[in-house]
């Protein structure tokens, strides 16, 4: 890792889902090989503010080509942000963890940027 311990990476996901707790269901999604949680579309806003308290970055499909390239590598690797996502972040000058937010609310993924 660049910046960020590990520890503190740990520490913002459990403050997080602490956070979230009583707003979503977590469970592990294989095909991306991270964990998965469906909001309810009614929730969307509130779930966004709760990630921008953690992760205060966040591109859309319109912006994702400004920026860094580690943040685009995991677009990429998420299959690419569509017009109604949101891909939050924490610095994106360092190795961090990251959500991509679905606009529709289907979900939202945690992943390592690499």
């Amino acid at each position: 890792m660049k910046n960020s311990s590990q520890s503190e990476i740990e520490t913002i996901c459990k403050q997080l889902f602490d956070e979230l707790r009583d707003q979503v269901t977590w469970k592990w999604d294989d095909w991306v090989g991270t964990i998965l949680t469906e909001i309810d579309v009614d929730n969307t806003e509130t779930i966004r503010g709760i990630l921008k308290k953690f992760f205060p970055f966040s591109w859309d499909s319109s912006t994702i080509n400004t920026a860094p390239q580690i943040v685009q590598s995991l677009d990429e690797r998420l299959g690419g942000l569509r017009p109604t996502q949101l891909l939050f972040s924490a610095d994106p000058s360092q190795d961090a963890v990251a959500f991509c937010a679905c606009g529709h609310g289907v979900a939202v993924r945690q992943s390592h940027l690499e």
